[in-house]
């Protein structure tokens, strides 16, 4: 018998629930959805990037609200795949996500609490 587990619910009781981050991407007029799905979530500890229907380098970028990079981090992709940064050591505040990969590139902002 399968069972499914919630991605937004902790497997374990001391884990954090993760919180989706609100992408917006940027395409050329000539690329298609199919080039690429991406999503987002963090909690306390880990920020996760999960990518469909593409193939290629994906970039993963943590900036402050200055702009200023924080995180940078790149993984390869064959269809489907996911990158998991740590975020625990990060400062109280808001910060954007940037995923970059070939000509599409999305953000996102997030909130670390005190």
């Amino acid at each position: 018998m399968a069972s499914f587990v919630s991605p937004n619910v902790p497997l374990f009781a001391d884990e954090p629930p993760d919180e989706d981050i609100d992408l917006y991407c940027v395409r050329p007029p000539i690329l298609k959805s199919s080039h690429g799905s991406f999503y987002a979530t963090f909690n306390s500890v880990t920020l996760t990037v999960d990518v469909e229907y593409y193939r290629g380098v994906v970039l993963i970028e943590i900036l402050n609200p200055a702009g200023s990079l924080i995180v940078s981090s790149t993984f390869y992709v064959d269809g489907s795949g996911s990158q998991t940064i740590g975020i625990s050591q990060l400062q109280p505040g808001d910060y954007v996500l940037r995923i970059v990969a070939r000509s599409v590139t999305c953000e996102g902002a997030f909130h670390v609490p005190d």
